[in-house]
């Protein structure tokens, strides 16, 4: 085991989820915020966190996901 999944999610919560929940993603950001670049800067966050990430996938739509991987 790398890491606890419940100490993950909360990394997760506190790192991704709080920073974009309810908020508008152009007021966010300072870059277009595409399903890319956003799945980027979410790989970027956790990995500057020290978190074991290697892939990071967003879901545009229940057909549509962009992958991050290291």
């Amino acid at each position: 085991m790398i890491m606890d999944f419940a100490d993950l999610r909360e990394q997760v919560d506190h790192l991704v989820v709080q920073a974009l929940d309810h908020r508008l993603l152009n007021d966010v950001f300072d870059f277009v915020p595409t399903v890319e670049a956003v799945a980027g800067w979410v790989f970027s966050r956790l990995r500057e966190a020290g978190l074991p990430v290697v892939r990071v996938r967003l879901s545009e739509g229940p057909n549509t996901y962009v992958e991050v991987t290291a």
